[in-house]
C-alpha cells in the first residue's frame, strides 16, 4: 500500500515512488520486457509512501499489447516484502553475530543432521579435522572416526536422541584428514526445530591430546612408584627375619660354649 487514492495513482510514474538508487534497475526490467515481449521480475527495490515512511517491494512485468500485438504498456503483479525483507536482514544479523561469537570460542563448534552429517561448522572444526570446508559439508562422523569407536559415538547419539538430555564431554579418539590420529572431548545438545522436534546434534568439540598425554604420564609414573614401595616393602620383610638370624647367632658365640668347628663354619 503506497498511502495514494486510485485517482492520485492514476498518471503517476513508477520513478515517483520507487527510491532514487532502484529507479535503473526497475527501468532495466521494464526495458527487456519491452525488447524481448517476455514476462521479467525486478530486483528488490525500496518504494516510498505518500507519507514518507518506506517498504521494501518486487513487481512481475508482462508487456501489454493492442489488438495489432504491438506493445503499448505493461501490466503486473506487485507485492509488499517489508516484513520478509526486514526478517532477512535480521537473520543476517543474527548470523554475523552468531558466527562473531563463535569465531571468539576457543573450542569448535558443529551441527549433524540425525544420521550425523555436518549441517553447520565453524572454521576451528574444519582446523580440527584439517578438512575445507567443502568437504566436511555432508561429511558423516564415520569417515573421520575409527572403527573400534563408531559403535559407542553411535550409541552416544541414540542416547540424546531418546532421552533429550545432552551428553556433556565425552571424548574418543579422531583421524584428520592426513591420517594423524588424536583425541576429542565433545558435547552433544539435541537440535530442535520450531515444533521442538530432535532434527539433528549440535554442540563443541576440542583437542584433549595433550591432556590425553599428561595423564597417561601420570598414570605411568604412579604406577613405578607404586612398584617402588612394592619393592620397599619386600626387602623390609626379607630384612627382618634375617636380622633376627644374625642377631641370635651373635648371642651364641657370645657364651663361648659353641664347638669351634661351628664357630669356624
Amino acid at each position: 500500500d503506497l498511502g495514494y487514492s486510485r485517482q492520485e495513482l492514476l498518471g503517476i510514474n513508477y520513478q515517483a515512488y520507487i527510491a532514487a538508487e532502484d529507479v535503473e534497475a526497475v527501468f532495466r526490467v521494464f526495458n527487456k520486457t519491452y525488447r524481448t515481449g517476455r514476462t521479467g521480475r525486478t530486483p528488490t527495490f525500496k518504494f516510498v509512501r505518500k507519507d514518507g515512511s518506506t517498504g521494501f517491494g518486487e513487481t512481475w512485468v508482462s508487456p501489454l499489447r493492442s489488438e495489432a500485438g504491438e506493445i503499448i504498456g505493461f501490466r503486473g503483479l506487485s507485492r509488499d516484502i517489508t516484513q520478509r525483507k526486514q526478517a532477512e536482514e535480521a537473520l543476517l544479523q543474527s548470523e554475523e553475530k552468531y558466527r562473531a561469537i563463535l569465531s571468539d570460542m576457543q573450542d569448535a563448534y558443529y551441527e549433524v543432521d540425525l544420521a550425523g552429517n555436518f549441517t553447520f561448522f565453524d572454521d576451528s572444526m574444519c582446523q580440527l579435522l584439517a578438512y575445507s570446508r567443502e568437504e566436511m559439508m555432508g561429511m558423516n562422523y564415520r569417515v573421520y572416526t575409527p572403527e573400534e569407536n563408531v559403535e559407542s559415538v553411535y550409541k552416544t547419539y541414540n542416547q540424546v536422541y531418546r532421552t533429550g538430555k545432552p551428553a556433556k564431554w565425552f571424548s574418543w579418539e579422531q583421524v584428520r584428514k592426513d591420517g594423524e590420529t588424536y583425541f576429542a572431548e565433545l558435547s552433544v545438545y539435541p537440535l530442535q526445530n520450531q515444533a521442538g522436534d530432535i532434527i539433528g546434534f549440535r554442540g563443541v568439540s576440542r583437542d584433549i591430546s595433550e591432556r590425553k598425554a599428561a595423564e597417561q604420564q601420570l598414570l605411568t609414573t604412579s604406577k613405578l612408584a607404586s612398584v617402588g614401595e612394592l619393592a620397599s616393602g619386600v626387602a623390609h620383610e626379607l630384612n627382618n627375619p634375617l636380622t633376627g638370624i644374625i642377631g641370635y647367632a651373635q648371642l651364641l658365640t657370645s657364651r663361648g660354649n659353641v664347638p669351634q668347628d661351628i664357630k669356624t663354619d
